[in-house]
């Protein structure tokens, strides 16, 4: 993960100077991870919150498509709250000792938008995600975690107030991933890797420029 935010502005900078049109925006997102079978038992955790930062710079419109414009972007979104593990719904070690889900991502990808009186659009991006359990018992702890790296489809609306060339707009997405991650239960590890999250839902408010 640290690599994955150490060249993202590296990606940034390497894009085309063609395009004039820029965002910023802050996202809160709201992220569903799939329960996970373990000998019988269920592992859940409730839905994580975490706020992220998205800049996009469009690249070209495409005329063709209704003025479509195709914009390359980058999201980063630090770790979440940390939500308790329960096992068949109840809290896990029954309140003697506890493990926390985090999750975090960077993203990379491009997106397809149109603005005609609202926007609305899909984006395909590729996301480093970090899938951990923090665990604390009896005085001591430990962070157990695995990266993963696939493609998530973004889908979106929202609407853009046109105030001069500061335009702030507000939006709303819901993000599914195209690959689901499993592997076989052996540790903690595998735990943190098979919660990772099955869907995403955000709220996305910035400026455009």
């Amino acid at each position: 993960m640290k690599k994955a935010i150490f060249l993202a502005p590296l990606a940034l900078c390497a894009l085309p100077a063609m395009a004039q049109g820029r965002s910023v925006s802050l996202l809160y997102s709201q992220i569903t991870s799939r329960d996970v079978n373990a000998e019988g038992d269920v592992l859940s955790v409730d839905k994580s919150k975490g706020l992220a930062l998205r800049y996009s710079q469009d690249i070209l419109t495409l005329s063709p498509l209704g003025d479509a414009r195709l914009a390359f972007e980058g999201t980063w979104m630090p770790k979440t709250g940390g939500q308790d593990l329960l096992v068949d719904g109840q809290l896990f070690g029954g309140g003697k000792g506890s493990l926390h889900y985090r999750h975090e991502y960077m993203g990379l990808g491009l997106s397809l938008a149109w603005t005609k009186v609202v926007d609305f659009g899909a984006a395909l991006e590729l996301r480093h995600e970090g899938n951990a359990l923090q665990v604390e018992q009896g005085g001591k702890g430990g962070v157990y975690g695995q990266d993963l790296t696939r493609p998530w489809l973004s889908l979106r609306g929202g609407y853009t107030f046109q105030t001069g060339k500061m335009k702030p707009f507000l939006g709303v997405e819901f993000n599914l991933p195209l690959a689901k991650k499993e592997t076989a239960m052996v540790s903690e590890l595998d735990i943190a890797q098979n919660l990772n999250p099955k869907s995403q839902i955000s709220l996305n408010a910035g400026l455009r420029f």
